[in-house]
Formats: structure tokens, C-alpha cells, sequence
């Protein structure tokens, strides 16, 4: 009895350890491709970084900000509706960048549509119903690495859901 209660344990114990590492994993994918997470089909369509204060859409930005404005088309398949708003926008979505001033260190800015209200998508999404949005962020000059999602609303430097790589040469 006492090795039937050992090998129950050791099994209980071996599916929790692999839930736990399968939530840190990372998966990377390529500028347009379809995340496809628990909750949401999530697709980058484009991406606009502006550093020219004659070229910005929202605020002006000297020669040390740059403003950086991601298209992307979000499907709810949570079968449920969800609310989009500030905090949705807040905690699943930012971008991983380097700021030229702190180089070495990876942070994540976020868009807080409480400070700069953006004409952006917010209200209920229905089960299967797909919008089009923008993430739009103010963040130094830098060099920026990815743009990043979590489901759970827990995004870090190292911990978030899925990430799309940002090639370019800002």
C-alpha cells in the first residue's frame, strides 16, 4: 500500500511540475502569424515607429522618444464574452525593448489608456467575434525586441505567453 501511495504522489507531482514548466515556456513567432492562445486568436498586422515629431499620430516626440503603433486583429475564442479595456490592454500586452540610456537592461512599456485616451477598441467582445485594434505606446529611443501577450494578465521581461520578434532597425 505504501508504494501504491508513492507512486500516486510521484505521478501527482510529475503532471504538476510539467503544467508548470508548459506555462514558462515562451513561443516566438513571426511578424503576422496567428497566435492561437486559451482565450484569443491574437494576430500583429503591422507596426509604425515613429521618432520624427513631423511623422507622429499622437503626441510629439522630440529626438529621445519614439512612439510606436502596432495594428492587430484579436478573435474572441474564450466561449465567453470578454471586456476589453484598460486593463486588458494594460497587463496582457507590451513590447520587450532596451532603452538607449539604461543599456543592458530589458524592460516592457505598456499602453495605459487612462492617462492617454486613444481612440482604440474597448467594450464587450462576444464569443467568436474579432476586432481590429491598435496597441500604441511612448517609450525612449532604444532598440525594441518584441512585442508580447499573456492570457493571464502577467506579463514580465521573461514571463508572457507568446511573443512576435520586432525586426527592424529602430
Amino acid at each position: 500500500m505504501k508504494q501504491f501511495s508513492r507512486l500516486i504522489s510521484f505521478t501527482l507531482l510529475s503532471v504538476l511540475m510539467a503544467a508548470c514548466q508548459g506555462k514558462e515556456q515562451n513561443s516566438e513567432l513571426k511578424w503576422g502569424e496567428t497566435a492561437e492562445t486559451e482565450m484569443f486568436e491574437i494576430t500583429p498586422t503591422d507596426i509604425q515607429v515613429n521618432q520624427d515629431s513631423n511623422e507622429t499620430e499622437f503626441i510629439d516626440v522630440d529626438g529621445s522618444g519614439k512612439e510606436v503603433i502596432i495594428d492587430l486583429e484579436i478573435k474572441n475564442t474564450s466561449g465567453h464574452l470578454v471586456k476589453i479595456d484598460r486593463d486588458f490592454y494594460y497587463h496582457s500586452f507590451g513590447v520587450l525593448h532596451e532603452e538607449e540610456v539604461m543599456k543592458g537592461r530589458t524592460t516592457i512599456s505598456r499602453m495605459d489608456i487612462d492617462i492617454m485616451p486613444f481612440p482604440i477598441y474597448q467594450g464587450d467582445l462576444d464569443e467568436e467575434e474579432s476586432i481590429e485594434t491598435q496597441i500604441i505606446l511612448f517609450m525612449d529611443v532604444g532598440e525594441l525586441f518584441k512585442f508580447v501577450f499573456d492570457t493571464d494578465r502577467h506579463i514580465e521581461n521573461e514571463n508572457y505567453e507568446v511573443s512576435w520578434k520586432i525586426e527592424s532597425n529602430w
